[in-house]
Formats: structure tokens, C-alpha cells, sequence
């Protein structure tokens, strides 16, 4: 799957781009999309799909980079607080 296909289902909420993240042995490529959708809100349907919170919390976990995330969303949390 290319980078702009990948952006476009993280974006719809498909579940193509979690089995993306499971199955591609390459699937560091897409860390920085993630992280991006992680930090700001990227138009996810709450009414349809369920919440983005366990969405993107399944994206990363896909990705194995829970702590690395967990570090960079509190970092952007207490900037925001302050």
C-alpha cells in the first residue's frame, strides 16, 4: 500500500490501514502518519465507527511503539495545559 492510500484509510477509519500496520514487514513507514493523526483530528465519524481514541490506540499498537507515542502525546498534552 503507497503512503497517500495508507493517510486516506488511517483518515476514513478503514480497517485496511490496521492490517496494513499488522501485516507489512516495512510498517515504520507509516509511523509519522499515525503520529500526526494522533495529535490532531483527522475528521473521524464517532457516530458510525466507534471512537478514535481505540482506533489510532490500535494503529499503534499495530506499529509496536506504545511507549514511544505514550512519551510524544503527553509531551503535547502538557504543552497544551500550559
Amino acid at each position: 500500500m503507497t503512503e497517500k492510500t495508507f493517510l486516506y484509510n488511517l483518515r476514513r477509519g478503514l480497517g485496511s490501514a490496521i492490517i496494513e500496520l499488522h501485516e507489512n514487514p516495512e510498517r515504520g513507514k507509516y509511523r509519522n502518519i499515525v503520529l500526526r493523526y494522533c495529535l490532531k483530528d483527522i475528521g473521524y465519524d464517532v457516530q458510525s465507527k466507534g471512537t478514535k481514541g481505540y482506533y489510532l490506540y490500535t494503529a499503534i499498537c499495530a506499529l509496536g511503539k506504545k511507549d514511544e507515542f505514550e512519551s510524544v502525546i503527553s509531551q503535547v498534552q502538557k504543552i497544551k495545559i500550559f
